[in-house]
């Protein structure tokens, strides 16, 4: 970014005191990536930034 504005990334938006949001600043929704990338039979999963276990 070229201005002073503060970026933010939201994955589900659980944070409970609010620390993924800045007074007039952008905060970058990352719900959409919700993918699994990696399942790992030793207990080992990786998952994109918006994914979330129900």
């Amino acid at each position: 970014m070229e201005t002073d504005e503060k970026l933010s990334i939201a994955g589900r938006q659980y944070s409970q005191g609010g620390q993924t949001y800045y007074p007039n600043g952008v905060m970058l929704e990352m719900k959409g990536f919700n993918k699994i990338l990696e399942f790992n039979p030793e207990k080992t999963i990786h998952v994109q930034r918006g994914a979330y276990l129900e």
